[in-house]
């Protein structure tokens, strides 16, 4: 059963919303644990690595104002 395209983009954004802006150690730590499986242990460095670029954008994107969300929603909903 292939799950589809539309699927797997709406579970990427998704993740990633929770991770910047909800629980951005949390994601780290399920990156971490996910990449310490022996299948994936070879994308255990780049997944940290990830995972601490993804902590640095959820402490910028939470000194924001909302008014900056707001421009920067509206933007990428008038690109699409």
């Amino acid at each position: 059963m292939a799950i589809s395209k539309n699927l797997t983009l709406k579970l990427a954004t998704w993740s990633m919303m929770i991770a910047l802006f909800f629980n951005p150690l949390g994601f780290k730590k399920l990156l971490h644990w996910i990449t310490s499986l022996p299948l994936l242990n070879r994308f255990n460095e780049k997944a940290n690595n990830f995972g601490e670029e993804v902590m640095i954008a959820s402490k910028a994107m939470k000194g924001k104002s909302w008014s900056f969300h707001y421009k920067a929603f509206a933007t990428t909903i008038a690109a699409w």
